[in-house]
């Protein structure tokens, strides 16, 4: 784990189910997933499970995060939904090739 930039805070094993559980401090979710895919490649383990946890500082920004783009954020279809006529549509191909077509005609219409 040094070698990564981490290290190996400790290990736990599961009798009953012949697992470990190991806890391990590394730079970010990049680096796990390369520790992992090194681990796999070894041989040594039947499969391999990487969950990130964050802090309670990281999970509070993480909940600001998620509050600010729940403001912009729309759920697709949600403005039919909610009435707005002016963002509906039939289809996204359809839709598109409306547009492909008025673009057509008004180019033809200039020259």
């Amino acid at each position: 784990m040094q070698s990564l930039g981490g290290s190996l805070k400790t290990v736990y094993w599961e009798v009953s189910a012949r697992a470990v559980h190991a806890i391990v401090d590394l730079p970010d979710s990049s680096t796990a997933a390369a520790a992992a895919g090194v681990l796999c490649q070894t041989g040594a383990f039947k499969s391999i499970e990487v969950e990130e946890v964050l802090t309670q500082t990281q999970f509070t920004a993480v909940l600001a995060l998620a509050a600010n783009v729940s403001q912009t954020y729309r759920v697709p279809g949600q403005a039919v939904l909610d009435g707005d006529s002016s963002m509906s549509c039939s289809g996204v191909g359809g839709s598109l090739w409306t547009l492909r077509r008025q673009a057509a005609r008004a180019s033809q219409a200039a020259g």
